[in-house]
Formats: C-alpha cells, sequence, structure tokens
C-alpha cells in the first residue's frame, strides 16, 4: 500500500489557498466596479445639477443687470462681470447691451458637461416617448367606450334618419313638379354601367333584340315533385349565342344581372317548346339526366325585365344589331300539339 508523503500533502494544501485567493480577488474586483460604477451616477448626477444651477445663476444675473444699468451703473457693471465669468464658464457669450438675455443653446460647452448633457438627454427620449406611447394606450379605451356608448345611444342613428327624412320629403316635395323629373333616366344607370362586365353587357343587348330564351333545370322525377332534387339550373346558350368571351361563366353574369334588376329568372316557358330540345342536348344537360335512373327537365326563360329595357333604351345601342338571325322567327310556322317533359 502506497503512502502519502509530507510534500504531497503540502502541496494539496497549497492549491486549495490558491483557490480561495482567486475567488476572493474577484469578488474585491467585482465590488470595485460596483463602487466605481455607483460614483460615476452620482458624478454624473452631481455634474447636471450643477449644470441647472448655473444656467439658473446666469439667466438670473443677465435679468439683474439689464434692470438696474439705469439706477447704478456700478453695480450693473459688476452684475455683468459676474455673468461674463458665469457665460465663461458655461460656454456661452453673454449677450450685448440693450439685447434680452437667453439661454445657451447648448449650455456648458467643455468636454464634461457636454458629454453629460447629451448623455442625459438621450437617456429622457425613451422615457417620454414610453410616456407618450402611455397616453396613446390609456386614452384608446376611453374613445372606444364613447363610440359604443354613441351607437347605443342610437345618436349618429337618429342624425342618419333625419337626414334621410329630409331627401325623402324632398323628393315628394320634387314629385309635384313634372318639369323636375326626368321620365327616361333612372338615376342609377349610371352606377350600374359601373358594375357591368362586357360579356354582360353583350347579354343585356341580345336579350334586347332576341327576346325571351330558353333556360332548363334537371331535377329527379318524384311523384308530384315531392323531394325531387336539382341536378344541375340554369342550363341556357345565351352566353354562346350573345358572343360572350367567357360563355362557361354565364351563370355568373346571370346572378350579377338579377342582382341588378336587369333580368327576370322566370319559372315560365317560352312559347316555342321546341327550341328546349337544343338545350336537353347540352353536355351538362346530359351528364345531368344520365347520372340517374329517372330525370326530368323543367322549362323556364331568361328576359329582361321592364327596369332592364328601359336601362336598353338609354344606356346600350341595338340598332344595327340582328342578334345572330334571332330578332326574327324565319320560320313563321305555328306551334302545334303540347310542351313535352323528358
Amino acid at each position: 500500500m502506497s503512502q502519502q508523503s509530507p510534500q504531497d500533502g503540502a502541496e494539496s494544501d497549497a492549491a486549495p489557498s490558491s483557490d480561495d485567493a482567486s475567488l476572493e480577488s474577484l469578488a474585491e474586483l467585482g465590488a470595485s466596479v460596483l463602487l466605481v460604477r455607483n460614483f460615476a451616477t452620482e458624478l454624473v448626477s452631481s455634474i447636471d445639477d450643477a449644470r441647472s444651477a448655473l444656467t439658473r445663476s446666469w439667466n438670473a444675473l443677465n435679468m439683474l443687470g439689464n434692470s438696474d444699468r439705469s439706477a447704478s451703473d456700478g453695480a450693473a457693471d459688476t452684475l455683468t462681470g459676474v455673468a461674463n465669468a458665469l457665460g465663461d464658464v458655461l460656454g456661452s457669450a453673454p449677450p450685448t447691451s440693450g439685447e434680452p438675455a437667453s439661454v445657451p443653446d447648448s449650455v456648458g460647452a467643455n468636454t464634461l458637461t457636454d458629454t453629460v448633457g447629451k448623455v442625459m438627454d438621450n437617456a429622457a427620449k425613451p422615457v417620454a416617448e414610453g410616456l407618450r406611447q402611455a397616453a396613446r394606450i390609456a386614452g384608446g379605451p376611453v374613445a372606444g367606450i364613447g363610440d359604443v356608448l354613441a351607437k347605443v345611444a342610437g345618436a349618429g342613428a337618429r342624425d342618419e334618419t333625419q337626414a334621410l327624412r329630409k331627401r325623402g320629403n324632398a323628393l315628394i316635395s320634387v314629385s309635384y313638379k313634372p318639369e323636375l323629373q326626368r321620365r327616361d333616366v333612372h338615376p342609377s344607370f349610371s352606377h350600374i354601367l359601373d358594375e357591368l362586365l362586357p360579356d354582360e353587357a353583350r347579354i343585356l343587348r341580345f336579350l334586347a333584340v332576341a327576346g325571351p330564351q330558353p333556360m332548363i333545370d334537371v331535377r329527379t322525377k318524384t311523384v308530384f315533385q315531392v323531394g325531387s332534387v336539382l341536378l344541375v339550373g340554369g342550363v341556357s346558350v345565351v352566353a354562346s349565342m350573345a358572343g360572350c368571351h367567357w360563355p362557361d361563366r354565364d351563370q355568373h353574369y346571370f346572378a350579377n344581372l338579377n342582382r341588378l334588376g336587369l333580368i327576370d329568372l322566370s319559372r315560365e316557358p317560352v312559347d316555342d317548346y321546341r327550341r328546349y330540345a337544343l338545350l336537353e342536348v347540352q353536355p351538362v344537360a346530359l351528364h345531368a339526366i344520365e347520372s340517374g335512373p329517372r330525370a326530368i327537365t323543367i322549362y323556364r326563360s331568361i328576359a329582361l325585365t321592364a327596369f332592364g329595357r328601359q336601362f336598353i333604351e338609354i344606356c346600350i345601342n341595338t340598332e344595327g344589331y340582328n342578334a345572330g338571325g334571332w330578332d326574327t322567327d324565319g320560320r313563321q310556322d305555328r306551334i302545334r300539339g303540347k310542351r313535352k317533359h323528358a
């Protein structure tokens, strides 16, 4: 068994003592840094206080010197001399005779006071900005509560109601004067033109010349149509016959024209039921008919409303347009028999 020599024991005792010394040195260094930091903070604060005090003294002496010059030239000269001395310390020349005293733009032109002033100004900026933001945040809920209370109280609604009633009464007054009214031009026509696509204008022109057009729905066949399911709706060739650039978007066009009150998607059929044969062989209708064991086609129509015809007369020129030959019925034959369902 090996034994530890006295020399090894001494070395082992010496190692902990050196580590303790290092820790103590680091602790003393940290304490020294804290002391230096505290001292620097106090120094900056003292310099700033002194700078403020010197500025106030400089202003006061200049005011006294200017006010007492007429009473005692000697005293004024003394005060002016003191002001000059303070001005030298602060880095600013005093005003000449007859000029008002003013605080220098950068009080204390020497390096130390100027640096401290800049540091203090930069430190104050975030604080001021934070206070402004806090004021805005605090004022926001108050303004929001005010708006909510106004809406609950109905102040805005009352004002709006009064304005609308005033306009309505004005219309009634105008209605007694025919010379102030237009019979053919509706005030909404200009707004309607802004909400129309070129393809929709083509559809309106075609319907104005060709008249009501056939349209079909394909539904499942049930007893008395109870529980019937719509397989496909609004099948027509109006968009294609009108020359639309995107005829596959005809349902979108019809929805917008119907919203504007220009067309009527009626449940009534056209007079010549034979025109529905072309629709029943359209791919979308054939697919719907063949998708189930029993299907039925419902004959419908699409035509201009009275408002739509008035709109066409004023806003769209149809002169020289024959709707691809659909402006007249070239067959001139009589329709015999009854309309049938598929």
